[in-house]
């Protein structure tokens, strides 16, 4: 008997779907900082001992600009324009003011807490069709 060759042809089907579902969850940590002044002309700091927190203690040390998050300065309730006052951990500059009796409010939301899964689950089957 001699040597046969099987000649098959094999189509495989996938079908299905991969589902993927994410949940992120942002925790804000918001801090406030307050302080009463004499401002005057010109480019000053006002030192981080001048301020007191939500709590009313106060404080040593100022929070520095968090990576993801931002800052917002008040004096006298009004929001001052990014680039007129810069945060420190040792102060407060404000670029140029009226000399006047004023009201300092500095608030920072730090938005770097945040958490992120996925979860994925497929649904798939293969079919296979062999041909000869």
């Amino acid at each position: 008997m001699g040597l046969q060759k099987l000649n098959a042809i094999a189509t495989s089907t996938i079908q299905g779907t991969v589902t993927v579902a994410t949940t992120t969850t942002i925790i804000p940590s918001v801090q406030r900082f307050f302080a009463s002044v004499t401002l005057s002309l010109g480019s000053f700091t006002i030192g981080a001992s001048n301020f007191r927190n939500d709590n009313g203690n106060t404080v040593s040390a100022l929070p520095s600009p968090p990576t993801y998050g931002y800052y917002n300065v008040y004096i006298n309730g009004n929001l001052q324009p990014a680039g007129s006052v810069t945060l420190a951990t040792t102060g407060l500059t404000i670029a140029s003011t009226l000399s006047a009796l004023s009201s300092i409010a500095i608030e920072v939301v730090d938005l770097s807490n945040v958490t992120s899964s996925s979860n994925v689950s497929n649904n798939f089957t293969v079919t296979t069709d062999i041909t000869s």
